[in-house]
């Protein structure tokens, strides 16, 4: 399949991702200085609009398709304060491991890391979710998982704002994103961690 026709072919099946956007922008609440990190970016728009909210910061996209990404660098060059990378964001440490570098990072601490409908098809890749081929690895390699290395890259008293479906629509995505919250101390209780989800 040639990259403009799976183009079409992608927003056509999701155009209704922009239009849902209101509401997570506003949980994320750009200020005009943020650094932020969009995690499973796709071809670019929301990462774009994003970039015009912070004309003082900037803002990292990151998709695991070559051709979303070589889209999005083709339509918003002309952006100053975005840019664009292939990464695994399943894998963040390997596929980008300059985000992690604290020496000579390559880009600032990010005050705020968003994903939109793209989170749900990142923890499906068995390594994001602690397992490998021969079963459920130990409990510290599942806490090493996107959300540990999310939190990694954060500045300390950051934001991050997941879209993942909502309304039960992603289960799997909800209970990790519970457990993660209530395991890291990010909510006092299991109860709390469920209170944080506004679905």
């Amino acid at each position: 399949m040639s990259t403009s026709v799976y183009h079409e072919e992608y927003n056509t099946a999701a155009s209704f991702v922009p239009q849902l956007t209101k509401t997570v922008l506003s949980y994320l609440s750009p200020d005009p200085t943020d650094h932020i990190l969009d995690i499973g970016c796709g071809d670019g728009p929301l990462t774009a609009h994003l970039a015009s909210l912070v004309p003082q910061g900037s803002v990292l996209g990151l998709d695991a398709s070559p051709s979303m990404i070589q889209t999005a660098q083709e339509e918003h060059a002309s952006l100053p304060n975005i840019s664009f990378r292939v990464a695994d964001c399943s894998d963040l440490p390997t596929s980008a491991p300059d985000l992690f570098t604290t020496t000579t990072p390559s880009f600032p601490p990010f005050t705020k890391i968003f994903s939109n409908a793209a989170l749900h098809w990142i923890l499906r890749a068995p390594h994001a979710r602690g397992v490998s081929s021969v079963g459920v690895d130990s409990e510290k390699t599942k806490t090493k998982t996107i959300f540990h290395h999310l939190s990694t890259l954060l500045q300390p008293g950051g934001t991050i704002i997941l879209e993942t479906g909502g309304a039960g629509n992603v289960a799997e995505v909800l209970t990790a994103l519970t457990a993660a919250l209530a395991h890291h101390g990010a909510a006092p209780s299991l109860a709390a961690a469920r209170e944080v989800s506004p679905c």
